[in-house]
């Protein structure tokens, strides 16, 4: 089953649950055949206290987590 063109995937916030949560939706829809945009939007950046919940690398502390 593929998935058409028309449809657009958005997810609000990379943070504990949605660092964890993309790679696998990301993985899903590409292998769906999924042309469309995957938006990630979250306005917080990554920092130090984010360390043990999130999978992000050391030097992204600083940065946007989108």
């Amino acid at each position: 089953m593929r998935i058409e063109n028309l449809y657009n995937v958005l997810v609000i916030g990379a943070g504990g649950t949605g660092s964890i949560l993309l790679p696998l939706v990301a993985r899903y829809l590409l292998s769906r055949g999924f042309q469309g945009k995957l938006i990630v939007a979250d306005g917080d950046t990554y920092s130090e206290s984010n360390l043990e919940r999130q999978i992000f690398p050391h030097e992204q502390i600083g940065h946007n987590k989108a």
